[in-house]
């Protein structure tokens, strides 16, 4: 089956591609996109879709690949999505001649009343939620470090403009539940910080926008390997100034942060273990906490534990 599981009957679907034609000619128009319509079309129990170009939101990686302002991005964003419309002219009637159709344009969203004070709550879950960031955080290195040539090199301004970008990628979700989607199809899988939005009930209501992709465009067992690789070496990078501390000292400024840090990258190593070994590794990771870590709490002299 192409799509990953099955729909209810008489499901109101939403499709949103991603239009990157730019970077990639053959992402998801022309065959490709031929082949996703021919999946939909053969799914009976889609019987409302709606498709979303999300074009307007890839600004901000234009406007990091290409030193351009956000005003002339949008410029640019438009021309992709007028591209791809006469691309892919004989697959969208087909859909429109099998199935209840229409359209929904990302201008939408962004003229959406509560689309700022989304934004907003977004990002206070970003600030409290430790394990959220670790997410967002996670899925903007990859996405940085895919980046080929970018005409702005500045990590710190990449960083900010990625996370603009998936924060209002995110605040989507919440908006398109408001319209009552029952699914949301993607082309491959949702990172895990969508993943959190999508079953926050703060933001999508249960039952709506439930994750749907195609199984043969998935690509996360193959490039498991090289993506757990990549987190790695990001990691090394990001802790190798706390491992090069001896002896580790906290204080009222950083004692916080440091402990955050250490969670973060337990958590991040964790989600590299396969979920059939995850249980596993968290038990092997508290034996190993009680028999070598405890121990070393506690002072040779006074025997008081030193926390």
């Amino acid at each position: 089956m192409p799509l990953n599981q099955a729909l209810r009957k008489n499901s109101n679907v939403l499709w949103t591609i991603s239009v990157i034609q730019d970077q990639n000619p053959e992402a998801q128009t022309k065959a490709e996109f031929s082949e996703m319509t021919n999946d939909v079309v053969n799914t009976p129990n889609v019987e409302n879709l709606t498709l979303c170009l999300a074009d307007n939101l890839q600004r901000f990686r234009l406007m990091i690949q290409y030193g351009i302002s956000e005003e002339d991005a949008i410029s640019e964003c438009q021309k992709l999505s007028s591209q791809w419309n006469i691309d892919n002219f004989e697959s969208v009637e087909s859909l429109k001649k099998s199935k209840n159709f229409s359209v929904l344009t990302w201008k939408e969203f962004l003229d959406w009343p509560n689309k700022d004070k989304t934004i907003s709550d977004i990002e206070k879950l970003y600030e409290g939620k430790p394990e959220f960031k670790v997410d967002v955080d996670t899925r903007i290195r990859q996405v940085r470090d895919s980046l080929k040539n970018p005409k702005i090199s500045d990590t710190l301004e990449q960083t900010t403009l990625l996370r603009k970008y998936l924060i209002e990628e995110l605040a989507f979700q919440k908006f398109c539940a408001s319209k009552g989607f029952n699914y949301e199809i993607y082309k491959t899988q949702c990172c895990k910080a969508m993943r959190r939005i999508k079953n926050n009930t703060d933001f999508v209501p249960t039952g709506l926008m439930r994750e749907m992709f195609f199984t043969q465009f998935n690509q996360t067992v193959k490039n498991n390997s090289e993506t757990n690789q990549s987190i790695i070496r990001a990691e090394k990078e990001s802790f190798s100034s706390v491992f090069n501390k001896k002896p580790y000292q906290s204080t009222a400024n950083n004692g916080a942060s440091m402990s955050i840090k250490f969670a973060e990258f337990i958590e991040k190593t964790l989600q590299m273990v396969p979920v059939q070994e995850q249980e596993r590794a968290v038990d092997a990771l508290m034996k190993f906490t009680a028999q070598e870590i405890l121990p070393l709490c506690y002072s040779n002299k006074s025997n008081t534990l030193k926390i």
